[in-house]
């Protein structure tokens, strides 16, 4: 009865082993896996701080974009039919308009790659 008793113990100490070695893979691939995850979170977040600056650079521009415009206005108010620079100076603001344009629409092309 005793030699059954440790016979059934020494099975269950080696079930137990197995499982114990069984349980340490599953967990070794966890924390592979987990490892994983936190490279491609780290990575995530480098990508969402890129992004964010360049929304901020984005905002600038699109800023200055509505001074040139303000500013454009401005000078369409102010000068008078007989000023001779009046063609000129629409003429250099609408390329400051078109630049920042131009500028911007590249930012959201950067931006749309990035993502």
């Amino acid at each position: 009865s005793n030699n059954n008793t440790i016979t059934s113990l020494t099975n269950d100490v080696f079930g137990l082993k197995e499982n114990q070695k069984i349980l340490t893979e599953q967990l070794k691939k966890k924390d592979e896996e987990l490892l994983l995850f936190n490279v491609k979170n780290s990575d995530i977040s480098v990508l969402l701080q890129r992004y964010d600056s360049k929304c901020s650079e984005l905002a600038t521009l699109q800023l200055q974009l509505q001074e040139t415009m303000n500013e454009f206005n401005m000078y369409k108010l102010s000068i008078s039919d007989k000023d001779k620079d009046y063609e000129t100076k629409i003429n250099d603001l609408n390329k400051a308009v078109i630049d920042l344009k131009t500028l911007n629409d590249s930012l959201r092309y950067v931006i749309n790659c990035m993502l």
